[in-house]
């Protein structure tokens, strides 16, 4: 499957391909040699939500676990970038 890139660096992911992933919005970009690779991730805030329709026993970890995600992404990005 061709893709292409515009001037402004967007790619647009197929239709068949968006709907195997099913409802994925959110990915992280890794590079692998000159290989680009996007991983599916749980978008947080949906996890929140989700969280919020069912019962759970202890919010607070919850919360614990979504940030500990969250900062582990956020130093692999800078590591990524500034190295």
């Amino acid at each position: 499957m061709l893709v292409r890139m515009d001037e402004e660096g967007r790619i647009r992911i197929p239709e068949e391909v968006r709907a195997r992933l099913g409802a994925v919005r959110v990915f992280r970009l890794e590079l692998r040699g000159k290989e680009l690779v996007l991983v599916p991730l749980e978008d947080p805030l949906e996890r929140l939500t989700r969280l919020a329709e069912v019962e759970v026993r202890d919010v607070e970890a919850e919360i614990r676990e979504l940030r500990k995600i969250a900062e582990e992404e956020i130093k692999k990005a800078v590591r990524e970038r500034w190295g």
